[in-house]
């Protein structure tokens, strides 16, 4: 009998490994469909009872490329072209910045040498690789990206229709008492949604808002910033005011000081009332994360599944806190 069991462990060990060999070039995808799903089941559930769930299913991918996916393909081909402007800007006025200057400037104050225009290049090259999932160039990229977001739609279509027979499936296969996966499925049903709405909800759409006052003060490309400021407002405490408090700066010593203070005081009223009164509202404190988690996620999420990482990363963290709270 213990032979057995020890074949069944080696073989099953075996199986995992391989599996997940297969699964890890497109985790990311297969978990963002994860998470798709999981916030569209309700909608799912609700559609399925008049028109069956496989047609629910396909009705609501459908439109969530309407609503979602194309939007945002849109946006990030705008930013691709404002991150090329400011790299050919950089390029035509290296002299009239005065790069030198500040080069100086930096090598008297701490003793360092740096090249202002190569770490510029260097750091805009470095987030379009993040942000795109790391891959070292532009054929991988696409063929990367196309693969993986073919699977994100067959993963997100089968979890749609089949996703209550999975949850099932999991509930009879887990070897818990049945009352213990009751309490880790609601725990991290709740959970999942607390971070959904406290973190990455509020983020996109603070960086909206700051994105708003960017386009109102008509700094360059913003369509760029405003992406850029998507992403940081996932980073707790400095967010935002990483763009538009330098951005306002540059326009008050640009011989544009009313556009510079109507952005900082922007910034500083509607951006901040904007994050004060939406987590007011709606952030549960009883599944709250701390930031210094949710720091963590946000970067760790992005280095190990690239742009889906923002979300998953802290959505990842917030079930551990469900599982140990189990535990």
């Amino acid at each position: 009998m213990e032979s057995q069991h020890g074949f069944l462990l080696v073989l099953l060990a075996f199986l995992l490994f391989v599996s997940g060999m297969m699964l890890q070039p497109f985790l990311g995808y297969v978990l963002g469909a994860t998470i798709l799903a999981f916030m569209l089941m309700p909608v799912q559930d609700r559609l399925s009872t008049h028109i069956g769930s496989a047609l629910s299913a396909l009705v609501l991918i459908v439109l969530t490329l309407a609503a979602v996916i194309l939007p945002f393909a849109l946006i990030v081909r705008n930013v691709a072209k404002d991150a090329e402007d400011i790299i050919v800007y950089l390029d035509d006025n290296a002299q009239s910045l005065d790069l030198d200057k500040w080069e100086a400037m930096i090598r008297d104050t701490t003793g360092i040498i740096v090249n202002l225009e190569q770490e510029a290049r260097r750091a805009l090259n470095t987030f379009a690789s993040v942000t795109l999932g790391g891959l070292p160039n532009v054929l991988n990229v696409i063929s990367g990206i196309a693969v993986g977001f073919s699977i994100l739609i067959f993963t997100l279509y089968y979890l749609l229709k089949d996703g209550n027979n999975f949850v099932k499936y999991v509930e009879g296969v887990v070897p818990l008492p049945k009352k213990m996966v009751n309490d880790l499925l609601s725990k991290t049903y709740c959970t999942t949604w607390a971070v959904i709405k406290n973190h990455v909800f509020i983020a996109v759409l603070q960086g909206l808002v700051a994105g708003v006052g960017l386009w109102i003060t008509s700094v360059p490309n913003f369509v760029f910033w405003t992406f850029v400021m998507i992403l940081m407002a996932f980073v707790p405490i400095v967010g935002t005011f990483l763009v538009w408090g330098p951005a306002a700066v540059h326009l008050a010593i640009t011989s544009k000081p009313v556009e510079g203070l109507v952005l900082a005081l922007y910034g500083l009223v509607v951006v901040a009332l904007t994050d004060n009164v939406l987590r007011a509202a709606i952030v549960n404190e009883g599944v709250e994360l701390h930031p210094a988690v949710i720091l963590i996620g946000v970067v760790g999420g992005v280095y190990v599944f690239g742009a889906p990482g923002l979300l998953l990363g802290p959505v990842i963290f917030g079930i551990l806190k469900a599982v140990l709270e189990v535990f």
